[in-house]
């Protein structure tokens, strides 16, 4: 896959929900959220993860293709 990562061979849920959170893997359609997350996170970014997924993205068409890759990866 382009990005590199690679998953253990064993079935993880859609979901886990509880009553307070709920965890699941990205989405493509989760793309303009993750485009802000990495804005607001690009000071923490650039000190101590400057190699993050997230720290370059500059566009929402950007955030929707390293979104596919992770998706990519799962599968």
């Amino acid at each position: 896959n382009a990005s590199g990562l690679r998953f253990p061979d064993a079935a993880f849920p859609e979901s886990v929900e509880t009553g307070r959170l709920v965890l699941r893997r990205y989405r493509t359609g989760d793309a303009p959220w993750y485009l802000e997350m990495a804005r607001r996170n690009h000071g923490h970014l650039a000190r101590f993860e400057s190699g993050n997924s997230a720290f370059g993205l500059r566009t929402e068409e950007e955030a929707f293709r390293v979104l596919a890759s992770f998706d990519e990866a799962w599968n």
